[in-house]
């Protein structure tokens, strides 16, 4: 098993598959070698979601595996495009470990893919109680939330991530978007400010450009909105 998994690390998966499959064949319950397998298989792609299922449902149903693996397995179920079955295995996961909050995370994630905003943003809410505070959480969060046209609530949300990472242009991006959207003057104006914010790390985002320039027409600013839509 141990050289299955050096040679996924070295992205050899096929290798890595056969290695895992002959620890299988001199020991059919070895859970990890399942375990390992099916993690091998997510990384695979599309063309390898059943078998990365197949693997993952088999260790998880012979016990003592670590949930967050089974959790990568699951994941790479719905980044593969198997919705369904990957919100499936990460009910059972959630099931047996009802405070993961990496699992309701990832289980908000796919139910915001299925389009069930109001689930999802329940499961990203019991993240955050269980105390998950990384600023992709809150970015899915602030996503869902302008999904659901509740801006105010989504500029908070990439708030947050911009107070743990105030680099993220795209968390900057959306938050200039959702303060636009709400149109208050000071709205405007931070809008403005998360524009300059952009072009200071990106100076040639023409997005930004695009939306300072109509930003600034808004504020009644118009000869610099004219030189940002020259740009």
């Amino acid at each position: 098993m141990h050289r299955g998994q050096t040679l996924a690390r070295l992205q050899r998966n096929e290798e890595a598959v056969e290695a895992h499959g002959r620890a299988i064949e001199l020991r059919d319950d070895y859970a990890l070698a399942y375990l390992n397998r099916g993690l091998t298989y997510g990384h695979m792609g599309r063309k390898f979601v059943k078998e990365a299922e197949k693997d993952g449902r088999t260790a998880f149903a012979l016990g003592d595996v670590p949930t967050a693996s089974v959790l990568g397995i699951a994941k790479s179920l719905a980044v593969n495009g198997s919705l369904d079955n990957g919100l499936a295995m990460m009910d059972e996961i959630i099931k047996i470990e009802p405070n993961f909050a990496d699992a309701h995370f990832e289980r908000g994630i796919t139910l915001a893919h299925l389009d069930r905003l109001p689930e999802a943003l329940g499961e990203f809410n019991r993240a955050l109680e269980l105390g998950a505070d990384q600023a992709e959480l809150h970015h899915n969060m602030g996503m869902a939330l302008v999904a659901v046209e509740d801006y105010a609530e989504a500029r908070d949300a990439f708030c947050k991530v911009i107070e743990l990472q105030p680099t993220n242009v795209a968390a900057l991006v959306n938050r200039a978007r959702t303060c636009a959207t709400l149109g208050h003057r000071g709205d405007l104006e931070n809008a403005k400010a998360d524009w300059d914010e952009v072009l200071r790390l990106d100076s040639d985002n023409a997005e930004a450009h695009k939306g300072r320039g109509i930003t600034l027409a808004r504020l009644r600013r118009y000869t610099e909105a004219f030189a940002d839509y020259e740009k």
